[in-house]
């Protein structure tokens, strides 16, 4: 079996990269009998040989660069629990808004005074930027909403973040809701 900290190492996707590349080129320059060329002032290349760097250089483009997963998988993740206030427009109550992490990976739901908590939410150590969450409740808008460093405040010993302002849930109007379960 392999070992899943050699399939998220760099050089692993560095050499299925190349691999990859080398098969590509080999079939368009055999079998599709390509062409190609690469002038510069101080080299040149063509062929396979620089159809080989074209489609190498292109894998780079259209995927992350290797070096910078690798920066980032080299970094420690921490985890922390978000805590914040969701309150429902004209509500007594504002329990049961569901609280999404975004990309959708926690969630949780709100309690009677709308507070909620989303646990073990992972950031990488000292990367703290930012991060979205949605809400959502049924009859009212769902909203996304980003927050950066102004907006939350960072317990390192606790490892708890908290977002500084009440976030509030609108009510979606009578007229769009009859109109939607109408149609």
């Amino acid at each position: 079996m392999i070992n899943e900290d050699i399939l998220n190492h760099p050089l692993f996707f560095f050499v299925i990269d190349f691999l990859l590349s080398l098969i590509c080129t080999f079939v368009l320059f055999k079998f599709l009998k390509s062409s190609a060329s690469i002038i510069k002032p101080t080299w040149r290349a063509g062929g396979a040989i620089a159809g080989f760097i074209i489609i190498f250089s292109m894998s780079f483009y259209f995927t992350d660069s290797w070096i910078d997963k690798y920066e980032i998988w080299e970094q420690e993740t921490k985890s922390y629990d978000i805590n914040g206030v969701i309150l429902l427009d004209s509500a007594l109550y504002h329990d049961g808004t569901e609280i999404i992490e975004m990309p959708p990976s926690e969630r949780t739901l709100t309690n009677n005074d709308g507070s909620f908590t989303l646990k073990s939410v992972k950031f990488y150590q000292n990367k703290i930027s930012g991060f979205r969450i949605m809400a959502e409740r049924e009859k009212y808008i769902t909203i996304q909403k980003e927050f950066d460093t102004a907006e939350f405040e960072i317990n390192e010993h606790k490892l708890i973040i908290s977002i500084k302002d009440t976030i509030k849930l609108k009510k979606i109007p009578k007229e769009i809701l009859e109109r939607y379960n109408n149609d």
